[in-house]
Parts: C-alpha cells; sequence; structure tokens
C-alpha cells in the first residue's frame, strides 16, 4: 500500500481543483489525462485493495487473540477502514470522470462541478480516517506496541479531521488546500509503522 501510494503521487500530475474556468480544467486534465488515469489506478490498488486486506489482517489479528475491549475498538477500526476505502473511491471515481473526457468540448462545463465532487470526497475521507485510527490505535496500545505510534496515530486522526473542515474555496484550507492534500501522507506513514511493527513482533501479536 506504501509503495502504491508513494507510485501513485510520483505518476500523477498536480491538479489544481480550485480553478472555476472550465478551459483552465480542460487544459490540466487533458494534458495530464494518462498520467492522472494511471495515478488514479495506482491509488486505487492501494487503498482500495490494499488497505482493505491490511485492515483486515489487522483485526482479525486483534480479534482472534485479545480481550473483549481491544476486539471492540479493532472492529471499530476495521469499520472505519472500509469506509475510508469507500470514500477514497468516491473521489478516484470523480477525478476518472473528469479526465475520462476532459477533451471534449460538450463536457467541459461539467469539470468544475466533478472538479468540486472529487476534492470534497477526498477531503470529507477524514472523517473515517479519524475513526480507523481512532480504532485501531488504542488497541494495538493493549497488545504492546509502542506509546508513539498512538500519539502518531492521534496526530494523524487530527489531522484528517481538520482536513474534512477544509472547505474555504480558495487556499490553505480549501479541499485542495495544504492541510487536505497532505493529510494521506500522514496516513500512508502511519499505516507503514503498523506494517513494519506487525511484522517484527509476528510471534507475539
Amino acid at each position: 500500500m506504501v509503495v502504491g501510494t508513494i507510485a501513485a503521487a510520483a505518476v500523477a500530475p498536480h491538479v489544481d481543483f480550485s480553478v472555476r474556468a472550465p478551459n483552465a480544467l480542460v487544459e490540466q486534465f487533458s494534458r495530464g489525462r494518462n498520467a492522472i488515469l494511471a495515478g488514479l489506478y495506482l491509488s486505487g490498488l492501494a487503498w482500495g485493495g490494499a488497505f482493505l486486506v491490511f485492515v483486515a489482517a489487522l483485526q482479525h489479528d486483534l480479534r482472534s487473540r485479545s480481550d473483549e475491549t481491544t476486539r471492540l475498538l479493532a472492529s471499530v477500526g476495521f469499520a472505519g477502514g472500509l469506509a475510508n476505502a469507500c470514500a477514497i473511491g468516491t473521489f478516484e471515481l470523480f477525478a476518472a470522470l473528469a479526465a475520462f473526457r476532459a477533451d471534449e468540448g460538450a463536457y467541459a462545463r461539467l469539470l468544475p462541478l466533478l472538479a468540486d465532487a472529487a476534492s470534497l470526497a477526498n477531503a470529507l475521507t477524514g472523517f473515517a480516517t479519524a475513526v480507523c485510527v481512532g480504532g485501531f490505535a488504542p488497541a494495538l496500545r493493549r497488545v504492546g506496541f509502542p506509546l508513539w505510534l498512538v500519539a502518531l496515530g492521534a496526530a494523524v486522526g487530527l489531522h484528517h479531521l481538520a482536513s474534512a473542515a477544509a472547505m474555504a474555496p480558495a487556499g490553505l484550507w480549501s479541499p485542495s488546500g495544504l492541510v487536505s492534500t497532505t493529510a494521506p501522507l500522514g496516513m500512508t506513514l502511519w499505516v507503514g509503522c503498523v506494517a513494519a511493527l506487525a511484522w517484527r513482533r509476528r510471534n507475539r501479536l
């Protein structure tokens, strides 16, 4: 999942979803169409595939070897992860629609709407991500994972809640601003840390 996210970020060009002029949006999506679609494909593999396997496996291990409270927290984390994957899939759908036929003139007037839908779907993944981390982080701590992982999870969850609140028309606190666009990096880091620690502790989890 981490590799897929990094690859998607490397392949996909930057698109400013806050641009309102249809012609400017058409130019952005038309020029980067293939790269955008490739990036969305890689992102889908990472967050619609590998991430679901990750949260399902994590929930299974925590539920099968832990106490009732830990099992409940693991179920909350899995539910958040599933909702997160669905929300990301919605973002990818709207972004793909925006890029798929962006160079067709009659389609241009729909681009601002699709761009807004993609941006808002991406921002609103913050709620599900916060639930996912909020469930798994304390559950992992209860089975002996380090406290710093909980602190990192709390920071990631708060960042994503801030991302979900980023509804300004433009700038830092817009859905395409720095607050929202950097949030997935924190989640990727947290998942990578959990996976690495779980691998090292695989005989004790």
